[in-house]
């Protein structure tokens, strides 16, 4: 007999305020059931805790993925900010765009038409990421 996965597991951390995260969960389920092109890895909290050693101020990733891309892997951070401002995005780029991470994408939830359809929520925090 076989073990298949019937159900897929995501494990969800609760960060910041409940908008945030109800996006964050949103955009790992959507991601976790992509398919084309698929995501090779959605990194765990404990695994995404090695960014803490290079941090300039304290904070994790929200979403990290891996993806196989032309025979190489690359690591996409996602940031979902409340509260978008200019520094905070500065920080991110430059806290996150190193040691090995190839892009990091920062969604403003503040741009979403209607953050209280979660489809359209999901669709929007989906949208350009490879």
């Amino acid at each position: 007999m076989h073990d298949h996965n019937i159900r897929q597991e995501i494990k969800i951390t609760l960060e910041g305020d409940i908008e945030h995260s109800v996006a964050t969960s949103l955009l790992s389920i959507g991601l976790s059931l992509r398919r084309h092109p698929r995501i090779k890895e959605l990194w765990s909290l404990d695994r995404r805790q090695q960014f803490l050693q290079y941090t300039e101020y304290p904070g994790l990733p929200d979403l990290v993925y891996t993806q196989l891309e032309d025979r190489r892997l690359k690591t996409r951070v996602v940031e979902v900010e409340t509260n978008l401002t200019l520094k905070n995005f500065d920080l991110k780029q430059i806290q996150f765009k190193r040691f090995g991470v190839d892009e990091v994408y920062i969604k403003d939830l503040k741009k979403c038409p209607d953050r209280t359809n979660w489809v359209k929520l999901q669709n929007y925090l989906m949208d350009g990421l490879p």
